[in-house]
C-alpha cells in the first residue's frame, strides 16, 4: 500500500494492491486482484480496478457483475479516449475489433444497449470471405416493442442498401413506408 506520513504518529493510506477470494464459499479458490486509490469525498480508499480469475478487467462501477473481458463504468458519462499523434498519413487513434474465427459471414459488432441490456442498435463489420479480406457493414436499429432489424448495409463493392441486404446497384432504396 501507499503510505503517507502525517505525524510521528500517524499515517494516510494513498493506494492500496490486494488478493482476496471471489466467494465466500470455502470449496471456491478463486481469487481476484483489486487496486484501490484514497478518494477525499468518501473519506475512505475506494476499489477502482479488479482483476477476476477469469482475466476480467472491470474499472469503476459493479465488480461482481460483470462478465465482459473489459468492463469500464461510471455513475454518469463514461467515455473512452484513443488518442495518438500520427505523422502525415498516419492514424492517430485506432480501433481495431477483430474477429479470430475465419468463418465466412462471420465478424464485429458495435451495440448499444438501453438500461436493461437490450440492444437497441448496432454496427455490423461481417467477414465475407476470409481468404480474399471480403467484407460487408450493416447498420440496425430497433423500433419500439419490436426486433433488431438490419435498416442499411455496404457491401464489399461499396453498393448501398437501404432496407434492402442485396443492393443490386450502387443505391438501392427498398419501398415501404
Amino acid at each position: 500500500s501507499g503510505r503517507h506520513v502525517t505525524s510521528s504518529t500517524n499515517s494516510m493510506v494513498h493506494a492500496t494492491i490486494k488478493g482476496a477470494k471471489e466467494t465466500a464459499v470455502s470449496t471456491n479458490t478463486n481469487s481476484y486482484l483489486a487496486f484501490g486509490v484514497s478518494n477525499h469525498s468518501a473519506g475512505a480508499l475506494v476499489e477502482r480496478l479488479r482483476i477476476t480469475s477469469d482475466g476480467n478487467v472491470n474499472i469503476g462501477g459493479n465488480f461482481t457483475q460483470s462478465t465482459a473481458r473489459l468492463s469500464v463504468q461510471n455513475g454518469g458519462e463514461c467515455n473512452l479516449t484513443i488518442s495518438g499523434n500520427a505523422a502525415s498519413g498516419g492514424t492517430g487513434g485506432l480501433l481495431v475489433l477483430k474477429n479470430r474465427n475465419g468463418n465466412i459471414n462471420t465478424g464485429s459488432a458495435i451495440q448499444g444497449e438501453d438500461a436493461s441490456g437490450q440492444t437497441t442498435s448496432a454496427i455490423q463489420f461481417i467477414n465475407a470471405n476470409d481468404s480474399s479480406n471480403e467484407g460487408y457493414m450493416s447498420f440496425f436499429t430497433r423500433p419500439g416493442n419490436g426486433s433488431l432489424t438490419a435498416r442499411v448495409r455496404i457491401t464489399d463493392s461499396g453498393a448501398v442498401g437501404i432496407g434492402e441486404n442485396n443492393p443490386d446497384s450502387r443505391l438501392h432504396v427498398k419501398g415501404g413506408s
